[in-house]
Order: C-alpha cells, then structure tokens, then sequence
C-alpha cells in the first residue's frame, strides 16, 4: 500500500488555513445586540415614535423599504451591524455614507435622519 504525499505547497496551504481557522475562532468578537424595549427606562414612547415614523414614511413611499434593507444589508455584510453606514462626514474625516460603495447607491438615509429627530424630540 502506497502512501502519497502532499506536494510542499499544498502542505503548507493546509496548515495556513488550519492557523487562520484557529486564530479567528479564538478572536474576541464583540456582542452587541438590538434588543426589544432597550429605552423603556428613559424613554417609554421611543419603540412608539420609530414605529409611527416609519409606518407615515411607508405610506408616503413604499418603495423605501426596500431601500431601507439594503441599506441595513450594506451595514452588516462587512461584519459590521454597527450602523456606521449612517455616519455623515466630519472634519478630516469621511463617513461612510458618502463612501464610494454607498454614494449614489444606499438611499434612506433622510428617513433615518427624520426618524431620529423625531425620537429626540420627544425624548430629549
């Protein structure tokens, strides 16, 4: 019975994966999670307030649903979920909303926008 043996270079692929699979089931990852009446405590109405936003947005335009989960699918394919996507630019400093992959291609930001002043508002 003869045993063949893997060629140097598949060897060494083998290997480098199996590190990289190890390294990055070890990695720290972070836990951050949306969660249902997250603002009871310091705003009751806020679940409310989004809920009623989006419903009056919705009824103006339905086509921005679909706008708003690409728009949620752009933040977190890249391991994100972290809603960076939403950040404006700042001085010295581009946000990812006027990003090259995003410019001319996510859209609903102004939704965002609206929602979360209309939430500020009523809970300042």
């Amino acid at each position: 019975m003869s045993r063949e043996r893997w060629p140097p270079l598949a060897l060494a692929l083998a290997v480098a994966a199996a590190v990289v699979g190890v390294l990055a089931a070890a990695s720290p990852r972070a836990e951050a999670e949306l969660q249902v009446g997250f603002y009871n405590a310091t705003c009751p109405i806020a679940e409310g307030v989004v809920f009623a936003e989006m419903h009056a947005i919705l009824h103006e335009d339905p086509t921005l649903a679909p706008s708003l989960l690409r728009m949620h699918y752009h933040d977190c394919f890249v391991q994100g979920c972290d809603a960076s996507l939403l950040l404006d630019d700042a001085p010295g400093l581009r946000g990812e909303k006027n990003a090259k992959p995003n410019k001319n291609s996510v859209r609903g930001f102004e939704v965002i926008d609206a929602i979360k002043a209309a939430v500020e508002k009523e809970c300042p």
